[in-house]
């Protein structure tokens, strides 16, 4: 072939006809395009045998015309018409066992030594020696795809990539009715999901948004085979791998950001379960995209079991899908405690998968070394004041009262503020567990050591058991317990404000409690800080009367002293015995019964009610009547939750239309259903 030069080929435009490759060559057996001047290989004999002698397992032939060209490194499969005409095509009808001719080995497969393969000798390095070992071959076609070298990967990838496609603006909205929606849907029940505040809605809702349109918006998807992996899987991997560290970070009891914007680690599960949900969004994406990549090119069974990134990455997805999956409300609180141990086990299942998966590609050990260290510094933490808070030995007096309530006091040195939780952790009782449960009591005002108080209605799971155990001593126990804390938003600010509105729904009145007796007792001047607030009224929804008489008796003692009408006390019954309470049942519009006044102690008379508040018409009727600030805590089932929020959306709309007496009205929630 003296002077005869094959031009490098263009990648493909059209991946289902590769029509830039050379007419000379075989196009069906993929036959590379090395033949040039460029380079000579000191006039090597080109020998040509019939194609038949081949093995037909190994190489497959269209007929027994067809030839096999070898030279040095090269080995070449043409049909017999290609030897004798077409003005593209070299000669070779002549003497070719004893013609010279000049011809280039493939760089990517130098010549280092030859093997004989039916009587025909063949480089150990060429294409059909790859061939016939199962490799890809850079040059050749795989499954009617054109497989590329390295040059001509790199060379597509930085020429035929296109940029993100602008995105059209989208159409005018009507804004009125999307906070309309917003507002009626940022506290979203239901058994499977359970939605932040709106504020932390709108930003799952921006994140939902922009990873979508990240990934989708420019619709460059897919490469031509073997031409590099799918752009969307890309894309999708590195948000999936981005959103590693703050998955972690919003997981964490202490953390930067919750003393950078002021809030704690209950409103971070918010954000960590919707982030949670982001990055299986974005990994389901990037294993389908990857998926179907698989498939145009060697098929997804072959990389599942030969290439590492594909099983490692399937294996890492099951317990994503069941981390997601299980952490639903209504799997979640079925069973607490064994979803609890099974969600630690799958996240080290899933961190180790996913570290085999991508620690050496495209910078996902970076993310993986950053997720690991998050993790380190909040474990640190943690364990750190955990073992401060702990130097001093605490022991819990645990009494099971005749209404079935576990009462705990704890005397302690801690400093706590009104609204605050801690973790509880008995050595004598599940000792691998911690459980949050709200003080119910607040500081005394002295250095003097203070007593934690807790309420905690038994339910299923650890309280279950700790009720159990103290029966078996007569219902009184000593028990050693380990403190974590504490944690929780504390109100302090709600001083600030001039009404107070505050609402719980049955054991919820243990997070309540202290601050109304935090703003009693600074109405009252007996303590030294000073409050704002002229008018404090209390709402609380039990089911029946009798569960709660301790927390009657601390009411009683709160209020008494005071002289005027700035606070009040209103009890709702909702339980089946409410006739047994001796109050008549009524149909009444904002208060679904009669009430009846019964002296909770001399200093101030409650109300009690028969029947469900209606929680939206008291908040409203507030708005109307009361001037000023208003701040309206909560804390309760997720209906009372959900109420509340909805109705102060509302109220807040209403204040920007200037529809209401109060100038301002605050939300504070705490809900025991995360």
């Amino acid at each position: 072939m003296p002077g005869y030069s094959s031009p490098s080929p263009s990648p493909p435009t059209d991946i289902s006809e590769p029509s830039y490759f050379l007419t000379s060559w075989y196009r069906p057996l993929g036959i590379p395009h090395c033949v040039s001047n460029g380079k000579s290989m000191g006039n090597p004999f080109v020998r040509l045998v019939p194609a038949c002698t081949l093995s037909q397992s190994h190489y497959k032939f269209s007929g027994p015309d067809d030839y096999c060209i070898w030279a040095g490194a090269e080995t070449r499969i043409l049909p017999e018409s290609q030897f004798t005409s077409g003005a593209a095509s070299p000669n070779l009808s002549g003497d070719i066992n004893s013609a010279p001719y000049d011809v280039v080995t493939n760089p990517y497969y130098p010549f280092a030594g030859t093997t004989v393969f039916l009587g025909v000798p063949v480089a150990m390095d060429s294409p059909l020696y790859a061939r016939m070992s199962g490799d890809l071959v850079p040059g050749t076609y795989y499954n009617g795809h054109y497989v590329p070298t390295s040059a001509e990967v790199t060379e597509y990838q930085s020429t035929r990539e296109p940029g993100l496609h602008l995105i059209n603006p989208t159409p005018s909205f009507d804004f009125s009715r999307i906070h309309a929606f917003l507002s009626q849907s940022n506290r979203f029940i239901s058994p499977w999901y359970t939605a932040g505040n709106q504020g932390q809605t709108l930003l799952l809702a921006a994140g939902f948004l922009f990873t979508t349109l990240y990934c989708f918006a420019d619709t460059y998807y897919y490469r031509p085979p073997f031409y590099g992996s799918s752009p969307l899987g890309l894309r999708s991997e590195w948000l999936a791998m981005a959103m590693l560290p703050f998955l972690i970070v919003f997981a964490h009891k202490i953390n930067f950001i919750d003393f950078d914007i002021g809030s704690s680690h209950e409103k971070m599960q918010v954000l960590h379960q919707g982030v949670a949900g982001l990055h299986l969004y974005m990994s389901l994406v990037h294993t389908i995209s990857m998926t179907i990549r698989s498939i145009r090119e060697r098929g997804i069974r072959y990389d599942f079991w030969n290439n590492d990134s594909y099983y490692t990455g399937f294996i890492a997805l099951a317990p994503l899908i069941w981390l997601c999956c299980a952490s639903l409300p209504i799997f979640r609180k079925a069973g607490y405690e064994c979803f609890w141990i099974l969600h630690l086990v799958a996240v080290g299942m899933y961190f180790g998968f996913l570290w085999l998966h991508c620690w050496d590609s495209l910078d996902g050990g970076d993310y993986m070394y950053a997720t690991f260290a998050v993790f380190a510094w909040g474990v640190v933490l943690r364990v750190g004041y955990m073992i401060y808070v702990n130097l001093h030995i605490h022991v819990a007096r645990v009494h099971v009262t005749p209404s079935g309530i576990l009462h705990l006091r704890i005397p302690t040195k801690l400093r706590w503020s009104p609204g605050q939780h801690i973790f509880l952790r008995f050595l004598s009782v599940r000792p691998l567990e911690s459980h949050p449960f709200s003080i119910t009591t607040i500081l005394n005002g002295n250095d003097q050591p203070n007593e934690m108080s807790f309420y905690i209605v038994p339910m299923k799971g650890f309280t279950s058991s700790l009720k159990d155990y103290c029966k078996q001593a007569g219902g009184r126990r000593d028990l050693f317990v380990l403190l974590d804390g504490p944690f929780g938003h504390s109100t302090p600010e709600l001083r600030a404000f001039d009404k107070a509105l505050l609402i719980a729904g049955g054991s919820g009145i243990a997070y309540i409690l202290p601050i109304f007796q935090d703003l009693v007792r600074c109405r009252k001047g007996e303590v030294g800080a000073k409050t704002r607030c002229n008018k404090i009224e209390l709402v609380w929804v039990v089911r029946s009367r009798d569960q709660f008489q301790k927390m009657e008796q601390y009411i009683a003692d709160t209020i008494k002293g005071l002289n005027d009408d700035g606070v009040s006390v209103s009890f709702f019954v909702t339980g089946k015995d409410i006739r047994s309470e001796g109050i008549e049942s009524s149909s009444d519009d904002d208060f679904v019964g009669d009430a009846k006044e019964k002296s909770l102690s001399e200093a101030l008379p409650a109300l009690w009610h028969a029947g469900r508040p209606n929680l939206p018409d008291i908040i409203r009727e507030k708005s109307q009547i009361w001037e000023g600030r208003v701040a309206v805590t909560t804390c309760g089932s997720e209906s009372i939750i959900s109420d509340v929020s909805n109705t102060v959306a509302g109220v807040q709309i209403d204040i920007l239309q200037r529809k209401t007496t109060c100038q301002e009205m605050y939300l504070q929630t705490d809900a025991y259903g995360w």
